[in-house]
């Protein structure tokens, strides 16, 4: 088994509080009985909701990016550029850049 990014691992159990049982007389493991450790590693709702969240946005994003533009469309883009006519929209960057499904052609 390999690990790679051994601080990512680190951070995501930094949050994590041990638990242990108590052990009564009667239920201690005699000489004959093998006894085992046992962890248990849960995570916050919290942190399961942003994780989810985050990766929706970024297959979403991912999605967004391989839309492919035609040629004459860029074409278009780069005459306007060229000839110094192309307008930048900044109400249409805000809305994309909060993800807004709105229309931006």
């Amino acid at each position: 088994m390999k690990i790679s990014n051994a601080n990512n691992l680190t951070l995501g159990y930094a949050g994590l509080s041990i638990r242990t049982k108590g052990l009564s007389s009667s239920s201690l493991p005699k000489n004959d009985e093998k006894s085992f450790d046992a962890i248990s590693i849960q995570s916050e709702p919290r942190q399961i909701a942003e994780r989810t969240f985050a990766a929706a946005i970024s297959k979403e994003l991912a999605s967004d990016v391989r839309i492919p533009v035609s040629d004459a469309r860029l074409n278009e883009l780069k005459e306007q550029i060229s000839s110094h006519t192309y307008k930048i929209d900044a109400s249409a960057i805000a809305s994309r850049m909060l993800l807004c499904k709105e229309a931006v052609e």
